[in-house]
């Protein structure tokens, strides 16, 4: 399991949302735990666009096995035990995704 941590959206409404989850148990709201395997969220950041994050899974042991994929990064956002992400979004739509056992880049999906 994961959650977002902390959010900065320099973005035109400076602010975010997340949805999303399983069927059953979906989630709105960053401090929620986020997962398991096969979970999808939407990061959304209105006026700019939005991030799809979705929960790969566990690959293995060692650094960064339990890995989240980000729409807009070639990369894998990566952890150990409970992940703790941070989430910056720049104006231009570029974003870095932070903690956990690697940092990634990307650019939001325009709305």
């Amino acid at each position: 399991m994961w959650n977002i941590t902390h959010i900065n959206a320099e973005t035109p409404s400076q602010t975010s949302i997340v949805f999303g989850g399983v069927s059953g148990r979906e989630t709105v709201g960053p401090t929620n735990r986020l997962g398991p395997e096969g979970a999808v969220y939407i990061l959304a950041f209105p006026g700019l666009g939005y991030i799809k994050l979705t929960d790969v899974g566990s690959h293995g042991h060692g650094p960064g096995s339990w890995k989240v994929s980000a729409s807009g990064s070639s990369d894998n956002w990566t952890y150990e035990g409970n992940g703790q992400a941070t989430v910056s979004v720049e104006a231009d739509g570029s974003y870095t995704i932070s903690g956990g056992s690697n940092t990634i880049t990307g650019r939001v999906t325009k709305f």
